[in-house]
């Protein structure tokens, strides 16, 4: 995780490697055991690695969070500028490209996201790299690229990277729990295909897909995006009612998001006063802001 953010990194091997050197020399010289030593120097270097990582995870926290509160432009402006820092073809490069590529299509940005996603390589080595990251990266590549391409329309190479995911999880070891979770979006992108080739046959399925989802998720640009798909199955359903519902609240709350602003357009087109989408706002918390189920 240090590794995404330069400042941190050159700040950490100043103060664990240049400072840990010093120290070794002034305790060698001190008369101090070897071996002593030698043990003091190695809890200096994981002490300060373990306190810089844990810097970097909360850095990476508080980003990813403009994303999850649904301020993409945000979120891909100060993301963005991780990008020049990294060295090409490295595990953190691969990590902030994908994440800033799903920032991109969060709000709508097709072109720049198929651009990032086409300058990912997934590596296979790297600073702090093993075999269950690589899988990850590898997962969320292919899972990105998926819904990249269903929301450019093509269907058929949408397939196509949802298949590479699936063979990526088959033929993987990854985490029990991060497995789960890559199962459970290649299931969502399923129905997401259903949906927009019109399937009616799949409708049951992924209504229920998309109503656990977002009620079980913790951040809002999930809720948002479910709510979306929900307002597009109750339009194949003809259920206007249950669609209008799900627009106000992806309209509501979900910031300056793609699905965000289809809502609001729907909403207008339909002649439905986007100013009026907080007078059921109690109702509307308390079907759709769940905790996990």
């Amino acid at each position: 995780m240090i590794a995404i953010f330069k400042n941190l990194r050159i700040i950490y091997y100043l103060v664990s490697s240049g400072i840990g050197v010093l120290l070794a020399v002034v305790l060698v010289f001190s008369n101090v055991d070897i071996l002593l030593t030698l043990a003091i120097v190695i809890l200096w270097v994981l002490f300060w690695a373990w306190f810089f990582n844990g810097l970097a995870r909360k850095k990476s926290s508080e980003l990813l969070a403009l994303r999850n509160q649904c301020n993409g432009e945000e979120f891909v402006k100060e993301y963005g500028e991780l990008l020049p820092d990294q060295k090409k073809g490295s595990v953190s490069d691969a990590i902030v490209k994908l994440n800033l590529a799903a920032g991109y299509m969060d709000i709508g940005e097709l072109r720049k996201a198929f651009e990032t996603l086409s300058q990912v390589r997934i590596p296979n080595k790297g600073f702090g790299a093993n075999a269950n990251a690589l899988n990850a990266i590898s997962a969320t590549y292919h899972s990105n690229f998926s819904l990249a391409f269903l929301k450019e329309g093509n269907i058929e190479k949408a397939v196509e990277a949802l298949n590479s995911c699936r063979r990526v999880l088959a033929n993987s070891k990854i985490p029990e729990k991060e497995r789960e979770r890559f199962q459970s979006l290649c299931n969502l992108r399923q129905a997401q295909i259903g949906v927009v080739m019109g399937n009616l046959k799949e409708i049951p399925r992924a209504e229920a897909l998309f109503e656990a989802y977002r009620n079980r998720t913790q951040n809002m640009l999930d809720k948002v995006t479910a709510s979306y798909w929900l307002a597009r199955i109750s339009y194949l359903k003809g259920d206007k009612k249950s669609e209008r519902k799900h627009l106000q609240f992806a309209a509501s709350y979900g910031g300056d998001s793609y699905c965000a602003r289809e809502a609001r357009t729907i909403l207008e087109r339909n002649e439905l006063n986007p100013e009026m989408i907080k007078e059921n706002e109690s109702e509307l918390i308390s079907e759709n802001l769940n905790e996990d189920i």
